[in-house]
């Protein structure tokens, strides 16, 4: 990956950007589900959950 004086290419740069940001979003959607499942306990907890379908 790296060339013999020790640079990175942009266009190596670009991709490990890209691969990052897709990893952000996935973690942000993962806590979505996270405050998700929480809220889902919580309100289980308190008897207040209505289940619908």
């Amino acid at each position: 990956m790296l060339e013999p004086n020790g640079r990175v290419t942009v266009a190596e740069a670009a991709a490990v950007g890209a691969v990052g940001l897709g990893m952000a979003v996935v973690a942000l959607i993962g806590w979505f589900f996270v405050v998700r499942a929480v809220v889902h306990l919580l309100r289980a907890a308190m008897g207040t959950v209505v289940w619908k379908g």
